[in-house]
């Protein structure tokens, strides 16, 4: 549908963000009658980007983009330059030819299931003012900003449409095998919205922060880690849509795929030492390795034992356990609070040349009993080396000693040792 040819620009722009809400009121109408009369069961699906797409969901797609049209619009009213530059980037890129009675944002909304398309066109200006801009004009840093929030704004628009809607465009009973869902927003290739994103997060981070002032630095961080959020929730919303236990193996490929680009993107903010935000998105999003190296580089030993209790449902501190073996910090492995002692003494039951070392450093005599079993049992497996089956042995007679064996089992323990 084309927008109404009033001369006055300001009629344009009200006219056309009217429309687009119009059209989305229309679609939420639509997915509120279809939807309870079980029509959505019925639709079946649709080619879109290549993969099939419950139409429902296609339905409802339209819809957010609809709501981010709105979004851009508006800022096209505030940043009409910026704007108006992207778009014809946009458009040359289709080879659209703009009819002289209409401009080329006319063009442009007319068309919302291409609104996406944007995105990438206003990178590339972004980018070519960055290299074109001297460093100290206010140009340099307005650009990377007002480029960050119409992103921001758009996606977020969308993401809220999605999450606040969602019961219009649900099935009544749910299918017995569902598509795998790939939002709009989470789309990747060129153009894709994972690629822009990963994209601005690279020019914000090596071209834009090195050179910034502390405030333009906290207000380019602050946009940077709401599109990483909407990045990390559009891999979330797909990884819920495979059915785990019929495809297993796409669901662990994209699962290793998310966590890889989980860590790209949090862990630059690491380096960076804005730990408050990769606190946040890493807590949001469960990455427990940044959180443990954000705590161990800061040594906030209250937050990991805070992390403990907070995601105890998710096993985080057998992850710490393990992180700690891996980078060869036994020290602090062995040296958990009271607290913790149950879970580190599960842990190293499977690791017995660590476990006895836990035992004993309990100091409760019932335990220095199970340091001597424990160091006898890895005396007796040692066959290679004289000496350290020699010294494991001693170790063991030392925890019967300190034990609360009584003077009869502890002479038959230490007698036992010397045939050994």
């Amino acid at each position: 549908m084309s927008v109404p040819l009033e001369s006055n620009p300001h009629l344009k722009n009200n006219t056309n963000a009217s429309e687009h809400q119009n059209k989305r009121q229309l679609e939420e109408l639509a997915g509120g009658e279809l939807g309870p009369v079980g029509l959505f069961g019925r639709l079946g699906s649709f080619l879109v980007r290549g993969t099939p797409m419950a139409t429902r969901l296609l339905l409802c797609e339209h819809a957010e983009k609809l709501s981010a049209a709105i979004v851009l619009k508006n800022h096209h009213s505030r940043l009409s330059d910026l704007v108006n530059t992207a778009i014809l980037i946009a458009l040359n890129k289709r080879e659209y030819e703009i009819p002289s009675n209409l401009t080329p944002a006319d063009v442009f909304f007319r068309e919302v299931s291409q609104v996406d398309t944007i995105c990438e066109c206003l990178l590339e200006h972004e980018e070519q003012v960055l290299r074109d801009t001297p460093l100290d004009s206010v140009e340099w840093a307005e650009v990377v900003i007002n480029v960050n929030n119409i992103l921001k704004d758009m996606l977020q628009a969308a993401s809220h449409y999605r999450q606040n809607r969602n019961s219009l465009y649900r099935k009544e009973e749910p299918p017995e095998k569902e598509l795998e869902y790939v939002p709009w927003t989470a789309t990747s290739g060129p153009g894709g919205i994972r690629t822009v994103i990963m994209r601005q997060h690279e020019i914000v981070l090596r071209v834009v922060y090195p050179q910034a002032d502390s405030n333009l630095r906290n207000t380019v961080t602050e946009q940077l880690v709401a599109l990483i959020d909407c990045f990390l929730d559009g891999y979330v919303s797909q990884l819920k849509s495979v059915d785990k236990s019929s495809n297993q193996e796409r669901y662990d490929s994209l699962e290793m795929e998310y966590l890889q680009k989980r860590s790209d993107l949090l862990s630059p903010l690491l380096t960076l030492g804005q730990y408050l935000w990769a606190a946040s998105l890493a807590e949001k999003y469960c990455d427990f390795d940044i959180l443990v190296q954000m705590c161990e580089q800061t040594d906030n030993q209250s937050r990991l034992q805070r992390y403990m209790t907070q995601f105890a449902d998710q096993n985080f501190s057998d992850f710490l356990f393990h992180w700690y073996l891996e980078k060869g910090k036994r020290g602090k492995l062995l040296s958990q609070p009271i607290s913790q002692h149950g879970q580190l003494a599960n842990f190293l039951q499977a690791h017995e040349h660590l476990s006895w070392l836990h035992e004993i450093n309990s100091q409760e005599l019932e335990k220095d009993v199970q340091a001597h079993a424990t160091l006898l049992g890895l005396a007796n497996m040692e066959t290679r080396y004289f000496a350290k089956k020699k010294t494991l042995l001693g170790l063991s007679k030392l925890a019967a000693l300190a034990s609360d064996f009584s003077g009869d089992i502890l002479q038959e323990k230490i007698e036992g040792l010397l045939i050994v």
